[in-house]
């Protein structure tokens, strides 16, 4: 979804689609049409050297976004995690049950942590693979 919209960003920046801004394809199609074939070639290279650096980029804001996401989603989910064990040790007024619950709840929360930093991860690299 960040993806996207930045894509749609910098695509309407640029004046092309965010799927070529994606993909990285016929960015520099109308320069290099404009004008003579020497020049064509330099103009095309140029352009499509400076619009990889833009596209990779604004891949990095994306992965740089996602991760901050992901902390801040993590960090409410161990404050979640926090209210519950403590409404349980006060439910239960076990120490017992409510360090279990406790050992549990992080166990999860890390686990999840992992899994969506590899998620995003992965989604980054096949993205930046694409291009």
């Amino acid at each position: 979804m960040a993806t996207r919209f930045f894509s749609r960003v910098l695509g309407k920046l640029l004046g092309r689609t965010h799927r070529d801004v994606l993909i990285g394809y016929n960015i520099d199609s109308s320069s290099s049409s404009s004008s003579s074939s020497s020049s064509s070639s330099s103009s095309s290279s140029s352009s499509s050297s400076s619009v990889v650096v833009v596209v990779v980029a604004a891949k990095v804001v994306v992965v740089v976004v996602a991760a901050k996401v992901v902390v801040v989603v993590a960090a409410k989910v161990v404050v979640v995690a926090v209210v519950v064990v403590v409404v349980v040790q006060i439910v239960v007024a076990r120490a017992a049950a409510a360090t279990v619950v406790l050992a549990v709840v992080v166990v999860v929360v890390v686990v999840v942590v992992v899994v969506v930093v590899v998620v995003v991860i992965v989604n980054s690299s096949s993205c930046s693979s694409s291009s």
